[in-house]
């Protein structure tokens, strides 16, 4: 039986614990890029107003 949080007991009432997976996976990813691009346009607003 996998561990179970919130999220978790969701798609295994639907049976389908690899979208889980998934999601978490693509939210990781989302997460990375959006502190990327926070990041990236401080720069580039730093640069702009220098």
């Amino acid at each position: 039986m996998p561990e179970r949080n919130a999220e978790d007991s969701v798609s295994l009432i639907r049976g389908d614990i690899r979208q889980t997976a998934y999601l978490h996976y693509c939210r990781k990813i989302l997460l990375i890029n959006a502190d990327m691009c926070i990041q990236h346009n401080s720069c580039l607003a730093h640069s702009l107003y220098d």
